[in-house]
C-alpha cells in the first residue's frame, strides 16, 4: 500500500480530507494520484513522485503543487541532507508525498490523532510551513552557540592553540560551512516559493491564512540571512586560525634562520681549523682552543649587536 495515513481535517460539514502517500513504489503512488486528483493531469504525478525535486510552487487553477524540503532529523542521517515533501492542495483536500519520514509531518500527524489541528487543508499548509522554519531556526542557534565558543576561544587562548588543534578546528569550521551550504541550496528557492504562495490567489485563501503565509516567507527570509552572516563568521574565524598558522610559522621560521645565522660562521671557522693538514695556526700550542673559545665568543656577541641593530628579532 502507497497510502501511509489518511484523515479528515475539521468538522462534519467542512471536511477536508489529508491523504499521506509514500513514493517508493511509483506505479501505485501514481495510481493512487490518479484517483484522488481531479482534474488529473500526468504531470502532476510526475511532479509529485519525481527523485530529484527543488522547491517551487505550480498553481494549477484554484489547485497548486508545492514542492517543499525539511531538515533530516532521522538517526543516522545528515541534517542538512534536507528531506523533500511534495504537496497537492486543492480546495477541499491536501496530499503529502514522501520518500523518507519528515519529522514535521509526524509533529502534525500526531496533533491530528488528537484533534488538537490542523482542521483544514489550508491550515495544515500553515503549520507546515511553520514547523519546517522553527526547525531550521533550531538548526542556526545550534550552530551559533557553537560559532560563539570558537570566535571565544580565537579571542582568549589563539596564542594557546596546539597545531593540531588550529586544524581541528578549520575541520570544524570547514564542516559547518558545508552544512550550511547545502541548507542553503534549498531554503533560497523555498523561500522564492513561499513568496510566490502568498501572492496567489485562491479562492480557499482567508486573509488570516495569507497573514500566516507572509509570516512565513519573512521567517525563512531572515533564516537565510542568519545563515548568511554564520557562513561570513565562519569565513572569519577561519582566516584568522590561518593568520595564526602563519604567524607560527613564520616565528619558528625566524628563530631557526637567527640560529643558523649565528652558528655559520662558526661552522666555517671550525671547519677550517679542523682541517688535518699541515700549517694550521696555533696547532702546536696549549692556548689554542682558549683564545679560538674567545674569539667565538666576541664574534656571536657583534652578530647579536648586529641583528639588534637591525631589529632581526
Amino acid at each position: 500500500m502507497s497510502i501511509i495515513y489518511q484523515s479528515l481535517l475539521g468538522n462534519d460539514s467542512t471536511p477536508h480530507l489529508w491523504t499521506h502517500i509514500d513514493a517508493g513504489n511509483y506505479d501505485e503512488a501514481f495510481k493512487e494520484l490518479k484517483n484522488r486528483i481531479a482534474p488529473f493531469d500526468p504531470s502532476i504525478a510526475e511532479a509529485l513522485l519525481e527523485e530529484e525535486t527543488r522547491p517551487r510552487l505550480i498553481q494549477i487553477d484554484n489547485s497548486a503543487v508545492i514542492i517543499l524540503r525539511g531538515l533530516n532529523y532521522n538517526q543516522g542521517q545528515d541534517i542538512e541532507d534536507m528531506i523533500s515533501i511534495r504537496i497537492w492542495i486543492s480546495k477541499n483536500q491536501i496530499i503529502t508525498v514522501q520518500r523518507r519520514q519528515l519529522q514535521s509531518i509526524k509533529s502534525i500527524k500526531q496533533r491530528v490523532d488528537t484533534n488538537t489541528g490542523p482542521f483544514s487543508q489550508i491550515d495544515f499548509l500553515c503549520e507546515l510551513l511553520e514547523e519546517l522554519n522553527n526547525r531550521l531556526t533550531t538548526q542556526y542557534l545550534d550552530v551559533e552557540v557553537i560559532a560563539d565558543q570558537i570566535e571565544e576561544l580565537l579571542l582568549t587562548e589563539s596564542n594557546k592553540l596546539s597545531i593540531s588543534e588550529s586544524e581541528n578546528r578549520i575541520a570544524m569550521i570547514n564542516s559547518y560551512r558545508r552544512s550550511i551550504v547545502l541548507i542553503k541550496r534549498f531554503i533560497i528557492p523555498q523561500s522564492e516559493a513561499i513568496k510566490h504562495l502568498s501572492s496567489s490567489q485562491f479562492t480557499w485563501f482567508t486573509n488570516s491564512h495569507k497573514r500566516l503565509i507572509e509570516e512565513a516567507h519573512n521567517d525563512i527570509s531572515r533564516i537565510i540571512e542568519e545563515f548568511e552572516l554564520l557562513l561570513s563568521r565562519f569565513q572569519l574565524m577561519r582566516d584568522e586560525l590561518h593568520t595564526i598558522e602563519a604567524q607560527r610559522m613564520n616565528r619558528h621560521s625566524h628563530t631557526l634562520t637567527i640560529i643558523a645565522s649565528v652558528f655559520l660562521p662558526l661552522t666555517f671557522l671550525t671547519g677550517i681549523m679542523g682541517m688535518n693538514v699541515a700549517g694550521i695556526p696555533g696547532a702546536g700550542s696549549d692556548l689554542s682552543f682558549f683564545i679560538l673559545a674567545v674569539l667565538f665568543f666576541f664574534l656571536i656577541l657583534i652578530q647579536i649587536y648586529i641583528f639588534k641593530k637591525y631589529k632581526w628579532f
